[in-house]
């Protein structure tokens, strides 16, 4: 009886993650897409807020939040379906960081936040191939705080961050006059926030950064996936299209074959994330999560890279151009790969943590 209880659980599960997925997928190219993507490029802002508000009527920023605090109460296998459709279409709001935002915020920023109203970022970093939250650089003291932070992703335009110091993390209001913000544009469009803080009003939250932190990381993991799928499939279309001696370049074996290199990448690194999604909602020890996700986000970190790469390769000539679409999951790659470590950062992590 537990048994065939326990499966029609799992199946129902199962349903609810495919409806996710496809919801998420719908809404996100029905939206526009990569051409959306292309719209806000090299933009102050980086982004839409318009969608940010509709992201936030769907209900992903509070996906794993419990239902009594506004929240959908899912898990993570549901989470990393609405990064992956995220992925697949390039997605250029601060969406994989916003939905690790939830769960450091106080009732009265949550509701601000989940109702769109304020959009807030973390602000964590202060080195770079790290991932430790606090630094030190950054302190909290009489209700300010004065520091640093880092690499803060489509952070110049947003209400307010959510910064991590050795007291705990602190809401500071984008407008105070405390902070000042310098941006750096990225290679795919969007840019890079340096937040500098002099005595910035601040509040406390009791959030934990270095939760959200592995959070963030195995959801960018299935970002990376989603982009990676999105360009071999693309690939695979060209293949089928283009023709050279009066044959579809696909036909030709040395090229089937680096695809089918590029598809084993591709099934490992989605059975990588299934398997940190599963060790988060199965509440597995600390260390165990914390390899799962190493191992996830090293691996779609290297695989994005290389399939995103050889996309553009096989498409020749044509694929190196701005004007065509695949070049721009290789520019995204090369952002998403390092957010919340990079390859070489969760490689060691993994080295030491099963030592």
């Amino acid at each position: 009886m537990n048994t065939e209880v326990q499966q029609t659980d799992q199946s129902e599960r199962e349903q609810n993650v495919r409806l996710v997925r496809d919801s998420a997928d719908g809404l996100l190219k029905g939206r526009g897409g990569i051409s959306r993507m292309r719209s806000q490029r090299f933009t102050a802002q980086g982004f839409d807020r318009a969608i940010w508000s509709e992201i936030c009527e769907m209900g992903w920023l509070g996906m794993r939040l419990p239902e009594e605090i506004g929240g959908s109460g899912m898990g993570m296998l549901e989470s990393v379906q609405v990064a992956l459709a995220a992925g697949t279409h390039l997605v250029p709001e601060p969406l994989i960081s916003g939905m690790c935002t939830s769960a450091l915020l106080d009732e009265v920023a949550l509701e601000q936040y989940l109702s769109g109203a304020k959009i807030f970022v973390p602000a964590w970093q202060e080195a770079t191939n790290s991932l430790d939250p606090v630094g030190g650089d950054t302190q909290y003291s009489e209700g300010t705080v004065t520091g640093r932070k880092r690499f803060v992703w489509q952070g110049s335009e947003v209400d307010g961050f959510v910064v991590s110091t050795p007291q705990g993390c602190m809401l500071v209001e984008a407008k105070d006059e405390g902070v000042s913000i310098h941006s750096t544009p990225t290679q795919d469009g969007g840019h890079w926030a340096d937040i500098e803080l002099n005595r910035a009003v601040a509040r406390p939250l009791p959030g934990n950064m270095s939760s959200s932190i592995e959070e963030a990381a195995l959801l960018e993991a299935s970002y990376l996936l989603g982009s990676a799928q999105a360009a071999l499939s693309m690939t695979l279309e060209f293949m089928n299209s283009r023709k050279q001696f009066d044959k579809p370049i696909g036909s030709f074996q040395a090229l089937q074959h680096r695809a089918a290199d590029l598809k084993i990448f591709l099934a490992l690194s989605e059975a990588s994330v299934e398997n940190a999604a599963r060790a988060f909602d199965a509440q597995e020890p600390l260390a165990v999560r914390q390899a799962a996700v190493s191992r996830a986000k090293a691996r779609c970190s290297d695989t994005a890279l290389l399939v995103t790469r050889q996309a553009v390769q096989l498409h020749g000539a044509i694929g190196y151009t701005d004007e065509y679409d695949v070049g721009l999951f290789l520019r995204s790659a090369m952002c998403h790969s390092v957010m919340a470590g990079s390859s070489a950062v969760h490689r060691a992590r993994f080295g030491q943590l099963c030592c």
